[in-house]
């Protein structure tokens, strides 16, 4: 009891002192009557000049205190009152619901900016990818860019995707696709090898694609170089059932 004795604390605050402790130990983690019951130990150990390095020590030697003579103690010196405390309790939570509030209000900002098609506006978007038909391997290039027409409600996302086809090396022909995405996204579930996926794609008035936009932080491009980063896209394709990577 070295703190105890150092400070001086005399046998009256002691008292309340280890009665707030063991209050605070029948709180949550988060809560205001804690909070509360905080601020009564600090405003009772203000006369004491208890140094900061010191206030966890101390506070832990009383609450090792007997508690044998509490009846004793609560007929001398009479019950703990908590509610004459002014603390900022209230202050304190309401910058932590602020905090909260505030760091779900930016996840949901930047994962909505993510699923947003404004994400890949203002640059073409260019992908490979190979199928067989009728044991013929053909290769594709596809380039995909998206405008905007109007804004807030009344906006309209426009999508042009341009596929040439090659087989052995050879230009076969170019496929274009136009129209507009539909104004809401869809939840696609599929398996593969036994995994459940699940993708949020935004799907276009053509139902042989849709754009799977929540790739929206960069991806590493060599995985032994993390400085190396870029965005991408990918191009679903429904009718050709691939999913096609768009940088």
């Amino acid at each position: 009891m070295n703190l105890i004795i150092k400070y001086s604390i005399s046998e009256k605050d002691l008292f309340f002192l280890s009665e707030i402790e063991t209050l605070k130990s029948k709180e949550g983690i988060i809560s205001m009557k804690k909070e509360k019951l905080k601020a009564k130990s600090l405003q009772i150990l203000k006369p004491y000049n208890v140094k900061f390095i010191d206030l966890g020590a101390l506070l832990n030697e009383i609450k090792s205190l007997p508690k044998n003579n509490r009846e004793e103690l609560i007929e001398k010196y009479g019950e703990l009152q908590v509610d004459d405390v002014k603390s900022d309790f209230s202050w304190t939570y309401k910058v932590l619901i602020g905090c909260v509030l505030f760091v779900v209000l930016a996840f949901y900002i930047n994962y909505s900016n993510k699923l947003s098609p404004d994400s890949i506006l203002g640059k073409d978007w260019f992908g490979k990818n190979s199928y067989s038909v009728l044991g013929n391997v053909y290769n594709a290039e596809l380039k995909l860019s998206v405008t905007k027409e109007g804004d807030g409600e009344n906006a309209k996302y426009h999508y042009r995707i341009f596929r040439d086809v090659y087989e052995n090396g050879y230009f076969v022909q170019t496929n274009e696709f136009s129209g507009y995405l539909l104004p809401e996204t869809v939840n696609y579930q599929h398996t593969v090898a036994g995994t459940n996926y699940s993708e949020t794609i935004w799907m276009t008035d053509n139902p042989r694609f849709g754009l799977i936009l929540d790739h929206g932080d960069p991806v590493h491009i060599n995985p032994f170089d993390e400085s190396k980063t870029e965005k991408i896209v990918e191009l679903r394709d429904f009718d050709g059932k691939a999913c096609i990577t768009l940088r």
